[in-house]
């Protein structure tokens, strides 16, 4: 009975240790220095990928070594996306947009995906022959199996459409503030009209560098002023991954009405 009543004495000073012991925080990465793209794989038994990986990203699209995917027409690709809210966020490293709608979807074939956020990029992380733009626009879709696929637009200074200006206009300033968009933002506005693209698999390209995602780019760009560039550009000069091999990958391209 005495060994029961001690037990018990301690089970709150038990309980109390397991609630404030310190929790292991993910390891902060940046875009520079000691803790940038170089040194990735050696922050985080967990980012090994981004230096031991055979399938990352980004890369250089050399257009003229590209297979043109017979298989895979651009009819069997579709976006589905529909004018939503959005939830800006600014995590320390890009603008995080959150749309509210589960509605926007994309289709290759039969299978489903959904778009779950888009983020930018100064300047562009991949490269069009060697070729970089002032953005890049990263759509990431995910369908119920966990599958990563992400859409990367380009972006080329010019004149900013509505869906650009309510987002980039609306920027929050702060590394973990939020801005929740009073109007809805058409995403498709944010797609070129040409859907011709590029098609390869790759990896994230921020820790911990996940390899088997499908990665759709396209080749026309859209335009955003240099105005609007500017003020993501003033909060992130250079969040960018630099090129990654692309080893035995190939890369597909599929035009547009062809």
């Amino acid at each position: 009975m005495y060994y029961i009543k001690f037990v018990f004495l301690f089970i709150p000073f038990i309980i109390m240790f397991v609630l404030t012991a310190p929790v292991k925080a993910e390891p902060d990465w940046s875009y520079s220095g000691e803790t940038g793209p170089n040194f990735w794989g050696d922050l985080d038994s967990a980012y090994q990928t981004c230096s031991k990986g055979a399938n990352q990203s980004p890369i250089n699209i050399d257009t003229t070594n590209v297979i043109r995917n017979a298989k895979l027409k651009l009819g069997n690709i579709q976006f589905h996306y529909k004018p939503s809210h959005l939830t800006l966020t600014n995590n320390g490293k890009t603008i995080v947009a959150v749309p509210d709608k589960q509605e926007n979807t994309l289709l290759i074939g039969n299978e489903k995906y959904f778009l779950k956020q888009l983020h930018f990029h100064h300047q562009s992380e991949h490269e069009l022959d060697h070729k970089k733009f002032p953005l890049e626009i990263h759509f990431v879709h995910k369908n119920k199996k966990g599958e990563i696929v992400v859409v990367g637009v380009f972006v080329e200074e010019g004149t900013s459409n509505t869906a650009s200006k309510k987002l980039f206009e609306s920027l929050p300033q702060k590394k973990g503030s939020k801005k929740v968009l009073k109007e809805d933002v058409n995403l498709l506005n944010l797609l070129p009209k040409d859907r011709s693209l590029y098609m390869y698999d790759g990896s994230l390209t921020t820790p911990p560098c996940t390899e088997d995602v499908k990665w759709l780019l396209f080749k026309e760009q859209i335009e955003i002023s240099t105005e609007l560039i500017k003020e993501f550009a003033d909060l992130y000069p250079a969040n960018y991954r630099p090129l990654q091999n692309l080893n035995d990958r190939k890369v597909y391209f599929i035009k547009d009405k062809e």
